[in-house]
């Protein structure tokens, strides 16, 4: 459990938990962990509930992350993929309650995946109940790459974005750079700014 986090800093990135690991050939378990209850007034770097870089396998699975707000603007991911791993399985966790309370607009993800070809599973998550101000943007699920990818059985709700002249709300949006997306009985509701 990573619970109870102020940060005062104006500046800096924040990890619930990172996989820094650069060896391709690792497979990876992120499993069963809890991020939650994390503030701060950070106005630029960017907040990780959980991230990860390289891997041939990573397993990304029962993860609860809830609770992070921050009074800057900037970007805040629940559970983040930007480098290179091959085959991913991101299925069965909960992420809930992304705050941003800033004037100026921010980006929230629930899960966002900008990595490589491979297989990628994004399946039976939870994800629920952002707020933000400023005309923040909001994704439930940012699928970016993969030779085949498979997004289904989530349930995604409750993503709310209110004042500002920008921003967007995205249940689920997949990049241009996938080979095949298998997106299916998915739950989208109560999206609104």
């Amino acid at each position: 459990i990573i619970s109870n986090i102020a940060l005062t800093s104006s500046s800096g990135t924040f990890y619930g938990i990172q996989n820094a690991s650069g060896a391709g050939s690792n497979k990876i378990n992120i499993n069963n962990n809890q991020i939650q209850n994390i503030a701060t007034t950070t106005t630029t770097g960017t907040l990780h509930g959980i991230a990860w870089t390289s891997a041939t396998q990573m397993n990304i699975l029962g993860n609860t992350v809830n609770n992070i707000s921050r009074t800057g603007a900037g970007t805040t991911y629940g559970i983040y993929s930007g480098s290179s791993s091959v085959n991913e399985n991101v299925n069965s966790n909960i992420i809930s309650n992304l705050i941003a309370t800033s004037t100026t607009a921010s980006t929230l993800y629930g899960i966002r995946q900008n990595t490589a070809a491979g297989t990628k599973n994004f399946k039976n998550n939870q994800i629920f109940s952002f707020s933000g101000t400023g005309g923040t943007t909001m994704y439930g699920i940012y699928i970016g790459f993969g030779t085949t990818i498979d997004i289904s059985g989530n349930t995604i709700r409750d993503l709310v974005s209110t004042g500002g002249t920008s921003g967007n709300v995205y249940g689920i949006n997949t990049g241009t750079s996938g080979t095949t997306f298998n997106v299916y009985k998915n739950k989208l509701y109560n999206l609104s700014m």
